[in-house]
């Protein structure tokens, strides 16, 4: 038969796997609607052979990859303007492992610890590895179902797993992993709106007083959290060189902050001049809280946060719904109640927008339902 005569009957010639100068690679022929000649494409297959531990192996996932090329190019596809590469067919844990690695030189250790903890349940989940472009939606469905029903994750939780796999294969498929991201189908859950507690200003005493007696560092801490609105995440990276002594304020840079962006927050002039005695004499590049909740050059950790306040609850006979987050929520609330513009309560929480600010003064008081009654006109 003819060259002319065979590329009329057929579309392309079946893949083959070659090992020559290229190095392992898959060869074949697809029908240029334009010149009517048909056209060698190829596509490597060196970062597979390398992730297989023996030659057996490494046959066994290519001719995998033929048989479904083979497939695609019987139904009529074509790989006229798509991307083919053979990042697609490397190891998918391999592939995490590569977005830890290039992700360390650009997040916070405290980010990568919750990268590192949702890839660590989808890797147990799985079992065993398989090749990048075989996890498919139906995979990411699954995953997302087993977290929710097996797991049993809160409705906030699975919305925060399926934000953290977005970034992730958003990241895989910028770099070549995948052809296409299975989590950006799949739907948040509703979530209940966040559950906040205000700490009554009696309780706030009997804990000031606690601290004062006890730990003036950690009273310290409560002010910030109350007072300054800092979160307690973001004191942990607070340096002494971050206060402002003379002039009353804290510049929070945006390597503490959560949001990346820096931002000034007022220190309470009930506690200034103890503060100011307090970290007199250290270093600025020293942590205003480490060891014992004093300056120091090696900060606290957030877990020894909670723990300093869980014994303060437990002494005081607390509720449990107290967290030291609590304080932060409580001193947001404070503001607004006092009248202060929400504007310069966002600024000083570093919300992103005043929807954020003004979730925390939607219940209403006698006195404002009064201030209806008298103020509002009638139908």
């Amino acid at each position: 038969m003819s060259s002319f005569l065979f590329q009329n009957l057929v579309s392309f010639r079946p893949p083959r796997l070659l090992n020559n100068a290229l190095g392992w690679h898959i060869e074949y022929y697809i029908l240029d609607p334009v010149s009517g000649k048909l056209i060698r494409k190829r596509f490597r297959l060196n970062e597979l052979r390398k992730q297989c531990s023996s030659g057996a192996e490494f046959k066994q996932k290519a001719n995998q990859v033929l048989q479904e090329l083979t497939n695609k190019l019987v139904t009529g596809w074509s790989p006229q303007g798509e991307v083919q590469s053979g990042r697609y067919y490397g190891s998918l844990f391999q592939a995490f492992a590569r977005f830890l690695e290039v992700k360390s030189r650009e997040l916070r250790p405290d980010t990568m610890r919750t990268y590192k903890g949702i890839i660590k349940i989808m890797q147990d989940w799985m079992v065993k590895d398989i090749v990048c472009i075989e996890f498919d939606r139906n995979q990411a469905l699954s995953f997302m179902d087993y977290c929710y029903t097996e797991r049993r994750v809160s409705a906030t939780t699975y919305n925060t797993y399926l934000k953290l796999c977005r970034v992730i294969f958003s990241w895989l498929l910028d770099n070549l992993y995948i052809k296409d991201n299975p989590f950006s189908y799949i739907k948040k859950k509703r979530a209940d709106e966040k559950f906040r507690v205000v700490i009554p200003e009696a309780d706030r005493r009997r804990i000031a007083r606690y601290f004062e007696e006890r730990n003036l560092g950690y009273l310290f801490v409560c002010s910030f959290v109350f007072y300054s609105l800092i979160r307690p995440t973001e004191l942990t990276r607070l340096r002494v060189r971050d206060i402002d002594k003379e002039n009353g304020y804290i510049h929070l840079p945006d390597t503490a902050t959560k949001c990346h962006r820096s931002r000034f927050t007022a220190i309470d002039p009930a506690i200034a001049a103890r503060l100011s005695a307090y970290i007199e004499g250290h270093d600025g590049a020293e942590y205003v809280f480490a060891r014992s909740f004093a300056p120091g050059a090696k900060g606290l950790k957030k877990k020894q946060y909670l723990v300093m306040w869980e014994r303060m609850r437990d002494d005081l006979h607390l509720p449990d719904e107290y967290q030291l987050y609590s304080l932060r929520d409580s001193g947001i609330r404070a503001k607004l109640d006092n009248g202060m513009d929400p504007a310069v309560v966002m600024h000083a929480a570093g919300h992103h927008n005043l929807a954020e600010t003004t979730k925390y003064a939607i219940k209403a008081n006698r006195e404002e339902l009064a201030m209806i009654v008298a103020q509002s006109p009638s139908f």
